[in-house]
């Protein structure tokens, strides 16, 4: 069987369709083969050739007695770097690891060839024997290098086989492992680290570590004096590190708030302020160590992103990596912003592969293989690290199959593979299946709009008299100025079902129809409409004034910018829609949300603009969910009249029956306002002078991007300009450039082009005699920013005026969106244009122009956090403009041709990428264009302008009629009608045909959607190539054949036709057995344990005696 394996690896070509299994005899290989053995053979298809390959090395706790013992057996490589770690660490640990890795009885010596599973003390005897080396294991002093020795040893062996890094990361400890590789140190000096950092980690005093579920921005405010945050692993994963009194009073204040916490099962308090009094020492011990520049990237636990040439080198460094926070979720979510790159655990346990798999930014498509087996799994190591290569080379991984067998094995005669030579052919597009486009305009002059505020007739319609099922109540979200309570004390007088909620510290049914939920977290919405979908109650209407307020003219902070954002605006409404669509109500629904401080329409407001990000999830809501419609709506407060109150609600009231074209309105006294668009000629003398001076300094934030360049270049070529760019903090400084250009692989590097560009653009730039600082900051943060704009002023002495171009694009929908994700969108945005203005506050600017996006006002499917973000930048335009004076303007731009990360976020939608292209092709702005735009906008005076190039009312039409099912027409991904279907493609699961009627309904849908003869109940969505655009589709689908909601969540949980089913089939309860449920609950709701143990012991039918075939 080893020379058919061998033959297959090196005389076949890989093929795109691929298939691998493990297995011991010819026998064992048939019945697999026969049976299609679920889990053992593994199939795949891969298009790519030599793919990239991230090492991920694990940290403490991962380690166990025998991890990788079958590896030491049959694994040379492994064996001999482990023995190798195993005698230079002797003089140093006073010990042979291997006796603790592997313990013996005395006397025995570690033999060859011994399966792991007959190890002496496996089977019970010499039990205290191997219960000794789990006790000296879980000491510090002696787990940390036994970690770094079997993972550099494991890693060593996969590099013979020719899996080779590109990229690196660690947790912890196994940050030591990668920078060894990486050629930070040499073996013989990691590993003497490596021990004397265990050592002085055993040495401090005892302490706890908590592992807290809650995201790190809950975390942080609940830590006091004696705690630390050790890490943060996941979108809601952190551990926390201190005192165990400090610790355990945590754990107790968490677990009363319905918190499940853990306590970790370790001596100390690893990266905590407990390790300080070990720095100076460990410093002092890195000192005598030559460090060197690393060769392969990797990424740093205290950074979060990719550690630097003066980073690795510093012995300070390498002390405060013991201490500070492990920032592992940002390191991997570097990793995975390589799509193609395969993450691979090198290590014991399977943790790291967990986290990634879970971590937000991760795509279906992305690999993520373990090498070694979970302890308790019953499978020999080297087949557990066998069955990983096979997963690596169907992922298109390259292997190195000759140092496998190491010249053991010899080629034997095969077959060829049985082609069929069957013709598949692509069907054309019907003509005309797309509209043409209108024509572009011509002149530049012709480009521009402004937003504007009409007076609008009052709507006549009363929403709270509209028809409501017996099902529907009122769901106030309620304010702290009274307005709520008036609506409630309205909305009941009329008859209606109101039920309240409030903020609080968590989520909490109050009775009467009353609850509080945290606004902070998801978890709170979900536990509220999961307690209504309970009760049988659809919120019909809901009226979020979480927004209403006394405006103040406080200066706008970060901080308080994370604040409305998490208590008021965006998270709000994010995690109520996200949660209303988990529950899959019946019926179609409404929020209204109401602010105050939020529109400029007569422009002698006092504006909150962090409140303006709200707008995005107001425009998108109704673009991505079916039957659920958002509008908004910006009051002022009457003072203390109850009559104006009681028409003001009358008037919101009456907002639920707005028509779609005014989902956005304001009131200000009695008079109703909505916003609309008109065009502004923009002609090349305007009337006020241009506030670009000759020769002056201008600050570019952006300044890596082609967007940022794009001006600057402009700047340099009009007026002379000296130039401020702001880049990361991870790009090389302007000394390092030659050393960066010349180093292997640097174009390949992280925003290797990206940096490649900005060193090309600057060198160009001076040697046309511009002068040029780069200066490498965080914009978001707000020490970084007032660190960058001194040095800008130390060097020119001024700073006339400021060109804010950074931006993050958004993509994915509402329903899948992760704090994370909209936080990384918003940031660029919102704080770093607090932390800029902050920067600025004594600085008397020309003029401080934000580039916002035509997408503030359209939204867009997969927009909702870029729509938010541009929408912040307008409303503080209006506001920074009202509050300073002076010129500060927002462009809102339509999207320039250089750019095309819309079309690169369909990269599963070709069709979607075609029209993409084309429109940027017709419409995008060019560079020229985009100059001469933006000296036009400056010279207006305007504090917002629209630039485009289409006919942008018409196009504000088009988003207001926008859903996913017209979107997925336009685009040609409607499903086929009446088309030929196709033979059902190679999968990983086999055929199984449907098997009951439901399963043959949702089966029919699913070869309707792609295309295909028949569909197997295994068969998975996105394998077959499903997208969150289809997911909604099938949603659709499901909904008109089975009248049930199905949510986007099961789409995921439950990616093929039986799981589906089992969902509809649950759902589908009649309403005799939901009344059934609801008396049950209601009778044992108030029983105590005892009470409901004794009703247990009484009724067979409970406890299961009277059926005893259950």
């Amino acid at each position: 069987m080893a020379d058919v394996a061998y033959t297959l690896q090196v005389g076949r070509k890989a093929m795109e369709h691929r298939l691998a299994l493990v297995a011991r005899t010819r026998d064992e290989a048939l019945a697999a083969l026969e049976s299609n053995g679920a889990g053992r053979v593994l199939r795949g298809r891969q298009e790519a050739r030599g793919r990239a390959v991230a090492f991920m090395f694990p940290g403490q706790g991962a380690q166990y007695v025998w991890m990788s013992r079958g590896l030491y057996d049959e694994a040379p490589v492994f064996r001999r770097e482990l023995d190798r770690c195993a005698e230079l660490l002797k003089p140093l640990l006073g010990l042979d690891l291997r006796g603790v890795i592997y313990p013996q009885p005395a006397g025995q010596e570690i033999h060859r060839w011994v399966d792991v599973f007959e190890v002496p003390g496996a089977d019970g005897q010499n039990g205290a024997h191997e219960e000794a080396a789990a006790a000296r294991l879980q000491q510090t002093y002696v787990t940390q290098p036994a970690l770094f020795a079997v993972e550099y040893a494991l890693a060593k062996q996969l590099t013979e086989w020719g899996v080779e890094p590109r990229a690196m990361v660690g947790h912890s400890i196994g940050e030591y492992v990668a920078a060894c590789l990486a050629g930070v140190f040499e073996l013989e000096d990691a590993l003497a680290l490596v021990a004397a950092r265990g050592r002085l980690m055993q040495s401090v005093p005892a302490g706890s570590m908590l592992a807290v579920p809650l995201p790190e921005e809950e975390v942080r405010p609940l830590l006091g004096e004696h705690l630390s945050l050790a890490s943060v692993n996941g979108r809601a994963l952190c551990v926390v590190s201190g005192a165990a009194e400090a610790a355990d009073a945590l754990r107790e204040r968490l677990t009363a708030r319905g918190v499940t916490c853990t306590r970790l099962h370790t001596s100390h308090a690893f990266h905590s302020q407990m390790m300080e009094p070990i720095l100076e020492e460990f410093e002092a011990r890195c000192r005598r160590v030559k460090l060197k520049p690393p060769r392969l990237p990797f990424v740093s636990n205290l950074t979060g992103t990719w550690i630097t040439e003066a980073e690795a080198t510093d012995p300070s460094y390498w002390a405060q990596h013991l201490r500070h926070t492990v920032r592992f979720a940002d390191g991997l979510r570097e990793l995975l912003k390589d799509a193609g790159q395969v993450l691979l655990e090198v290590g014991p346990g399977q943790t790291l592969g967990s986290l990634a798999k879970q971590h937000p930014e991760k795509r279906p498509e992305q690999a993520v293989v373990s090498t070694t087996r979970h302890p308790r799994e019953e499978q020999p190591d080297f087949a557990f690290l066998l069955g990983a290569l096979g997963q690596l080379w169907l992922a298109g991984v390259e292997v190195n199959w000759l140092e496998l067998y190491a010249g053991r094995r010899r080629r034997v005669h095969l077959p060829t593979y049985p082609f069929e030579r069957r013709r598949y052919w692509v069907e054309a597009r019907p003509q005309g299946a797309a509209p043409r486009a209108a024509r572009p305009k011509a002149g530049v002059e012709d480009y521009f709009y402004i937003p504007v505020w009409k007076q609008s007739p009052l709507l006549a319609r009363d929403g709270a008299r509209a028809p409501e099922g017996e099902d529907s109540c009122w769901l106030l979200l309620a304010d702290d100025c009274g307005l709520g309570a008036r609506l409630k004390e309205r909305l009941e007088r009329g008859g209606r079902r109101v039920v309240s909620v409030a903020r609080g510290e968590g989520w909490k049914d109050e009775g009467g129809d009353r609850y509080t939920v945290n606004p902070r977290q998801r978890q709170s919405y979900d536990a509220l409409m999961k307690e209504l979908k309970r009760r049988g109650l659809v919120p019909a209407r809901i009226l979020h004034l979480w927004n209403v307020g006394a405006e103040d003219a406080r200066q706008p902070s970060p901080a308080a910018a994370d604040a409305a954002l998490a208590e008021e605006s965006f998270y709000s409404l994010l995690f109520l829609a996200q949660s209303f669509g988990a529950q899959n109500f019946a019926g179609a629904s409404s929020i209204l949300v109401v602010s105050t401080g939020m529109q400029a329409v007569t422009g002698d407001e006092e504006l909150r603009p962090e409140k303006a990000t709200l707008l995005g999830p107001s425009r998108v809501i109704q673009q991505e969910y079916a039957n659920l419609t958002c509008r908004s709506v910006d009051i002022h407060l009457p003072a203390r009249a109850d009559a104006e109150h009681d028409i003001l609600i009358e008037r919101l009231l009456g907002e639920f029956e707005a028509p779609a074209e005014q989902a956005v309105c304001a009131y200000r006294g009695r008079q109703r306002w909505v916003q609309t668009f008109e065009e502004v000629r923009l002609d090349e003398r305007p009337a006020r002078t241009s506030p670009l001076r000759e020769g002056g300094v201008y600050l570019i934030t952006g300044g890596q991007t082609q967007t940022g360049l794009v001006f600057a270049e402009h700047l340099a070529a009009s007026v002379r300009a000296r130039l401020v760019l702001v880049a990361p903090p991870h790009y090389p400084q302007a000394e390092r450039w030659d050393d960066w250009l010349a180093a292997d692989g640097a174009g390949a590097a992280e925003g290797g082009v990206q940096i490649r560009r900005m060193i090309e653009t600057v060198r160009r730039l001076e040697a046309g005699g511009a002068e040029v600082l780069v200066i490498n900051a965080h914009t978001a943060d707000p020490a970084q920013m007032a660190s960058a704009v001194a040095r800008a002023l130390r060097a020119f002495g001024a700073i006339n005026g400021v060109l804010h171009t950074e931006s993050v694009p958004g993509g994915g929908l509402i329903q899948l969106k992760t704090r994370e994700q909209a936080s990384a969108v918003l940031r660029p945005k919102v704080h770093a244009t607090l932390s800029l203005d902050a920067a600025l506050r004594d600085v008397e600017l020309d003029f401080f122009a934000l580039f916002s996006s035509s997408a503030a006002l359209t939204g867009g499917i997969g927009q909702v956090d870029y729509c938010a973000a541009n929408s912040f930048l307008s409303a503080f335009a209006h506001h920074r403009a009202w509050r300073r004076g002076g010129l500060t303007l927002a462009l809102d731009w339509d999207p320039f041709k250089w750019e095309d990360w819309q079309g690169a976020q369909m990269g599963g939608a070709p069709d979607v990428q075609a029209q993409v292209k084309e429109t940027l092709e017709a419409f995008g702005l060019t560079e020229p264009q985009s100059a001469e735009a933006f000296g036009r906008s400056l010279a207006s005076g305007l504090p917002e302008v629209i630039v485009s190039r289409r006919d942008f009312p018409a196009i504000l039409e088009q988003y207001r009629t926008l859903n996913v099912s017209n979107f997925m027409e336009q685009m040609g991904q409607q499903p086929r009608a009446g088309g030929a279907a196709h033979a059902r493609p190679e999968l990983s699961t086999p055929f199984v045909a449907p098997r009951n009627e439901t399963e043959r309904a949702i089966a029919e849908i699913w070869q309707e959607l792609f295309g295909l003869e028949e569909v197997g109940v295994h068969d998975k969505f996105f394998e077959l190539g499903g997208s969150s655009l289809l997911a909604i589709q099938l949603i659709t689908r499901l909904r008109n054949a089975f009248g049930e909601e199905v949510s986007m969540d099961s789409i995921f949980e439950q990616p093929t036709v039986a799981g589906l089913a089992e969902v509809v089939g649950g759902e589908r309860l009649g309403r005799g057995e939901l009344e059934e449920v609801e008396r049950v609950y209601e009778e044992l709701k108030d029983l105590s344990p005892e009470e409901l143990q004794a009703l247990l012991a009484d009724d067979p039918d409970l406890t299961g005696e009277g059926n005893i075939n259950a």
